[in-house]
């Protein structure tokens, strides 16, 4: 028994130590990245848009595509990168450690891609059609109206692919998905401006970045609360004597 859970072990220390150097590889290739050499992102990202809406887009020099009709420039911000390394590690998660590594990996590849396609288009097609109605209902001005839409579209995402994981409750997989969030989005980068000892996040991106995810953590956390408190509610009338 003693050699079967030392040889699980291995293997999850393996696996975890191969997505750690895959994190901080891609969120290195990632900045370093141009638009030309992320096409594998946005190439295909063009190509859906087009299918989902009037939207048409023409390549640039330089690997960006563009709309004239409708203004939309797709450059490499829209990529998507970080997303796509949320949704990687959190399909590493879901996946069972007993799959080969390399295995393993190859397929949370492929389904964070295709995540990433697939939440990256419902953002960009709330900015275009829904963005200065957001911005004039919540007179936000059209930079953070096009942050929060990116916000919530990626943290949304996560938390639905996460509660694919049967293993634990709806809670449970929106506090994952808040901690692999913050984790890659906030905490790898400030992690990298200490060790190169320059910050490159301003304190509006560090408010909107923790402050989107841990407020719909406390919404779940009241949804769930509220439940429990219905339910024993629920019970304690089932239990009362009757006169």
């Amino acid at each position: 028994m003693f050699n079967s859970k030392l040889k699980m072990f291995n293997r999850t220390a393996v696996n975890w130590g191969l997505t750690a150097l895959m994190v901080f590889g891609l969120k290195h290739y990632y900045s370093q990245a141009s638009a030309d050499e992320l096409q594998w992102l946005l190439y295909p990202l063009v190509l859906l848009l087009e299918l989902l809406s009037p939207l048409s887009f023409e390549p640039l020099a330089g690997g960006e595509w563009l709309d004239v009709r409708h203004h939309i420039r797709i450059v490499k911000a829209c990529a998507g990168g970080n997303f796509f390394i949320i949704s990687l590690v959190g399909y590493l998660w879901l996946l069972p450690d007993r799959r080969q590594p390399l295995s393993r990996i190859a397929v949370a590849v492929l389904a964070a891609w295709l995540t990433t396609l697939c939440a990256n288009s419902l953002r960009i097609l709330l900015s275009v059609y829904a963005g200065a109605a957001l911005s004039d209902g919540l007179a936000l001005p059209a930079s953070d109206s096009h942050r929060l839409i990116g916000i919530l579209s990626y943290f949304l995402s996560i938390c639905l692919q996460l509660s694919l994981d049967r293993r634990r409750d709806w809670y449970a997989s929106v506090m994952i998905a808040a901690l692999l969030y913050l984790t890659v989005t906030l905490l790898i980068p400030l992690l990298r401006g200490w060790v190169d000892g320059r910050n490159t996040l301003n304190s509006a991106y560090i408010v909107w970045v923790t402050g989107i995810p841990l407020g719909l953590l406390v919404l779940a956390y009241g949804a769930k609360s509220g439940g429990l408190a219905v339910r024993a509610a629920g019970l304690l009338r089932l239990n009362l004597p009757k006169s």
